[in-house]
């Protein structure tokens, strides 16, 4: 890794960090420079703003989540629903930094719009890998959807469901029964 991309790592991890503690409104652009022993202008030479900086955590975390993702399909033996299944695991496993940053922006992301933006073409991208992952779009929606509920639910520390795990495995094999195999997409007219 080049200077300038270790710093700027530097300086994400160090913003995710405070971001954890503090929250959006409560992270400085003076402390998250001193945390990556940073000067604040080799800070703002990375991110013009706190509004880009944010969204550089959030633009972080999202490709995290789609190289653990990737990793897991490629460790899926299985064709057809890799993609689903790995997407599933990946959002009921995550990292505990990564949940922790999650919660943290999450419950302020309404303070930076363009976030909205950036959260929205990942999900494009996912529902359209859903959707072309060689079994039914709608059983893959099912499976994302479902999956979605009970990441969102552990993120708020809810708790699990006596027969969590039951449900975990029957998500994972619905996308392996002959019925998901179905290639075409029910008609929406």
């Amino acid at each position: 890794m080049r200077q300038p991309e270790r710093t700027k790592a530097a300086i994400l991890a160090a913003a995710e960090l405070i971001l954890i503690k503090k929250g959006v409104r409560g992270m400085t652009l003076e402390e998250v420079a001193a945390a990556a022993s940073v000067s604040k202008g080799g800070l703002l030479h990375h991110f013009s703003g706190k509004e880009e900086l944010i969204l550089g955590i959030l633009q972080h975390q999202l490709n995290q989540f789609e190289q653990d993702v990737e990793r897991r399909r490629q460790e899926d033996p299985s064709g057809p629903g890799a993609y689903t299944r790995a997407f599933l695991r990946a959002n009921l496993e995550p990292d505990e930094h990564a949940s922790k940053v999650c919660i943290a922006f999450l419950s302020e992301s309404r303070t930076i719009p363009a976030s909205l933006a950036v959260a929205q073409q990942h999900c494009d991208a996912w529902r359209k890998r859903l959707e072309n992952d060689g079994i039914d779009p709608i059983l893959a929606a099912i499976v994302r959807y479902a999956g979605d509920g009970l990441m969102f639910s552990a993120l708020w520390g809810m708790p699990k469901a006596t027969n969590y795990d039951a449900i975990v495995e029957r998500l994972l094999q619905l996308t392996q029964t002959a019925e998901a195999q179905c290639l075409q997409a029910p008609s929406t007219n």
